[in-house]
C-alpha cells in the first residue's frame, strides 16, 4: 500500500503523467526475491516518462533517498485495515481466507493470519518497510520492463507499461 501511495502521488498527483498506477507482489511464500508488477496507465505521448518515472520512484524507496516515514507507515495501515474490516463483513471472503489457510502450497500459514491481522499490522515499523523497500530489484539489468502502447492515433485511449521484477 505503501508503494502505492507512493506511485500515484508521484506519477498522477505531482507529475499529471498517468490515469492511474498500481504495483502488486508476488506471494513472498511462494516467490522468495520479492518480484512484482508495476501498471501504469498513461496517454501514449506520456507512457516514457511515466515509466521513466516509476523507475525513479522505486529506486528512490529501494536506495533509501526517500525512505518511508511515520506519514507514510500510518497512511497505508489506515488504508490496508480499512479494506481488511470492509471485506471482514463478508462471508465469501472469510471463506477464501480460511481456504488460503489450508492451501498446502502456502507454508508458515495458521488461522492466526486472519483473526490476529490487526496486531500484525499494528506492529509494522518504518524499519520493517524500509527493509522491505530495500529488496525492490530495480537496478540496471535487474528490471524488467515491458510497455504496450496503443496506437498513436487513437488519443484518448490508454496505454500500458508494466514493470516486472524478480525471479
Amino acid at each position: 500500500e505503501l508503494v502505492n501511495s507512493r506511485l500515484f502521488s508521484v506519477l498522477r498527483d505531482s507529475l499529471g503523467l498517468v490515469y492511474e498506477s498500481c504495483i502488486r507482489f508476488a506471494d513472498h511464500e511462494l516467490l522468495p526475491r520479492n518480484g512484482f508488477v508495476v501498471t501504469i496507465s498513461a496517454a501514449p505521448a506520456k507512457v516514457d516518462a511515466a515509466h521513466a518515472a516509476a523507475l525513479g520512484v522505486l529506486r528512490d524507496l529501494q536506495s533509501a533517498r526517500q525512505p518511508p516515514s511515520a506519514y507514510d507507515l500510518n497512511k497505508a495501515r489506515r488504508a490496508v485495515l480499512a479494506n481488511y474490516d470492509n471485506h471482514a463483513k463478508e462471508n465469501s471472503w472469510w471463506l477464501g481466507r480460511l481456504q488460503h489457510v489450508q492451501a498446502d502450497g502456502l507454508p508458515r500459514k495458521d488461522v492466526r493470519c486472519v483473526t490476529e491481522y490487526h496486531a500484525a499490522l499494528e506492529a509494522v515499523s518504518i524499519d520493517d518497510l524500509s527493509a522491505v523497500c530495500a529488496t525492490l530489484r530495480v537496478a540496471d539489468g535487474e528490471a524488467i520492463s515491458v510497455i504496450m502502447a496503443s496506437e498513436p492515433s487513437a488519443v484518448g485511449v490508454a496505454s500500458e507499461s508494466s514493470l516486472r521484477a524478480g525471479g
